[in-house]
């Protein structure tokens, strides 16, 4: 008996005739914990994003356009929906089709954000479809991964360059300006924001599972007891923060008194947590999440310095990858690392390496195996999307190396992604300007060829945190502010399946730029130098800006990186960044 139709046995069990399995821990985290990954579990799918249905006789997973290469390699007997696609069938749509009046649909209310929840329970009461919202699958797992036991610790403030009391401060003036009394978080990222604490709960993220309440005269930390060790609950004890145990987030939600007025983000919050609140409450966009994204002088002098350290491990990395063979893409990963693992103050990687040679890199979050992976060959591309976390913060960097000989189409589309991350980085804007606004600025050279990609052309990066960090996005359809200080990625790429993909990334700062009768105008200021290499780039389809820039920048990395470089490394990068 296969694992789905194990599921559909415990289903029958519960009087359930369908299911939704989505990729989601109890705190919504983009990236869960192994214990967490029970779509996976069930249906082969490893992609970091997807949403499994079971009905009594089909299954069908609904994941975005990063993944549809990817899920058609490794789904088996269910239907791939590409939900990135304007004319997929929505979830709802699929259940509404397939279930007939009176059924029930199985839930867990812990997994889905209370918005999420109330939108399929809403939609689907129409139809006569009833929601059973403590379903729990995850007991057909056996041999289930435990949760991980590391202990949390505490980020000095010469990292991050704000005392507790000042984020707590700011929390507590947003809900006395708007009239609550108690604040719930459940975003990891946000609480080990706020308390300047960090955990080892998910792979690559610093995080740990936690929830928090804060009021105008206490917080509370609900959080696992065995990973506060007496270093850490001490500093919780100065800082005003009463520990208590991980399991009676519930229980003490429901004893809040009914005359308290309650801020939660039904987006970040689960169904479950708002179901338990017996006084009166709000949907109110996160405190923290609209805080921790703008970033302060210090963490901006520290990123730049974790960047020297990951560009003298990249650099070495790719220099070591030009002159190698018989190499396969796990070899790379495993350079960078041990690169990287020689720079003071490197934790671990900030998400798992994707090196893809040729048609791999055609999946955007490719992941290569050892049994599996391509070896690197002497012409084609290598695309190398990778980042670390150090204490300095989280970094992220996109190249794509020219190895030996490769198309004029290759190049053409090379030089096209490098002109869309070059209009972005350049870009000046008014103060107020959306992340859809300047998206199109990266696109345009490869809409004018008939070209684009599925996917947003930038994100937040965290700082010693998740690498992925909202609300800040460059995306069609982001209806974000872009404020001063806020730290982006810009990420443009090609991705032409079964042949080979191409981006390149760099890492922003939003900053000032000037301020005229018209209004005051942002631009950005790039975090991260590293070697942008000239090979295969078209110098003619380059303006003089775009040329100048390029070398200038290029100039900068070459600066910066030589103290660092032994001389053969060094007079290698001469040829790598060579003029255009």
């Amino acid at each position: 008996m296969n694992k789905v139709e194990i599921l559909r046995e415990y289903m029958k069990k519960c009087g359930v005739s369908a299911c939704i399995i989505p990729t989601a821990d109890p705190h919504l985290s983009e990236y869960v914990p192994e214990h967490y990954k029970l779509r996976e579990w069930v249906s082969g799918f490893t992609g970091s994003a997807g949403t499994l249905v079971v009905t009594e006789e089909e299954g069908g997973l609904w994941t975005d356009g990063r993944y549809y290469i990817q899920a058609e390699k490794e789904l088996s007997g269910i239907k791939l929906y590409k939900a990135s696609e304007p004319d997929c069938t929505k979830i709802h749509e699929y259940l509404a089709e397939k279930l007939n009046c009176g059924d029930i649909l199985g839930v867990d209310g812990s997994l889905f954000s209370k918005k999420e929840l109330d939108n399929i329970i809403e939609k689907l009461r129409k139809c006569d479809i009833n929601i059973n919202t403590e379903f729990t699958p995850d007991v057909i797992w056996e041999n289930r991964p435990s949760m991980p036991s590391d202990k949390a610790f505490i980020l000095p403030e010469k990292y991050c360059g704000e005392k507790v009391s000042e984020k707590v401060e700011k929390v507590r003036s947003l809900m006395k300006k708007e009239g609550f009394t108690h604040y719930l978080a459940a975003l990891p990222e946000s609480i080990m924001w706020l308390l300047n604490i960090r955990g080892n709960d998910i792979k690559c993220t610093p995080v740990m599972l936690s929830y928090l309440v804060v009021s105008q005269g206490e917080i509370f930390l609900y959080a696992p007891k065995e990973k506060i060790d007496d270093c850490v609950c001490k500093y919780l004890e100065n800082n005003n923060v009463t520990l208590n145990d991980y399991k009676n987030i519930i229980s003490d939600l429901r004893k809040i008194g009914e005359d308290s007025f309650l801020a939660a983000d039904f987006t970040l919050c689960n169904y479950n947590l708002i179901k338990a609140l017996k006084c009166a409450y709000k949907d109110r966009k996160d405190f923290i999440y609209n805080l921790k994204c703008i970033r302060t002088k210090k963490e901006i002098e520290n990123i730049k310095k974790a960047y020297i350290k990951e560009n003298i491990a990249l650099t070495k990395s790719f220099y070591e990858i030009y002159h190698s063979e018989n190499i396969d893409e796990c070899d790379v990963c495993d350079i960078i690392e041990k690169n990287r693992r020689a720079q003071e103050g490197y934790i671990y990687p900030s998400f798992d390496t994707i090196a893809a040679f040729g048609a791999n890199a055609a999946m955007m979050h490719y992941s290569c195996e050892k049994e599996s992976c391509a070896k690197i060959e002497k012409n084609g591309l290598l695309l190398i999307d990778t980042g670390g976390q150090y204490f300095e913060g989280t970094t992220d960097t996109t190249r794509t190396l020219v190895l030996g000989e490769i198309s004029d189409e290759q190049k053409e589309n090379l030089t096209l992604v490098l002109k869309g991350n070059i209009a972005l980085l350049m870009a000046v804007f008014p103060d107020g300007a959306l992340g859809r606004d300047i998206d199109i600025l990266a696109r345009m050279p490869l809409w004018e060829k008939g070209l684009d990609y599925r996917c947003s052309t930038g994100h937040g990066v965290g700082y010693l945190l998740g690498v992925h960090e909202g609300p800040q996005r460059l995306s069609i359809k982001s209806q974000e502010k872009l404020c001063e200080m806020m730290t982006i990625t810009d990420e443009p790429g090609v991705y032409v399946e079964n042949e080979y993909g191409i981006r390149i990334e760099n890492h922003l700062c939003v900053k000032k730029y000037m301020k005229t009768e018209y209004g005051s105008f942002l631009c950005f200021e790039v975090l991260n130098y590293c070697p942008i290499g000239t090979r295969g780039i078209i110098p003619q389809m380059l303006d003089e800006r775009q040329r100048k820039w390029l070398n200038d920048y290029n100039e900068k990395c070459s600066i910066l990186l030589k103290p660092f470089l032994t001389k053969e490394e060094y007079e290698w990068l001469k040829t790598y960044i060579m003029k255009i």
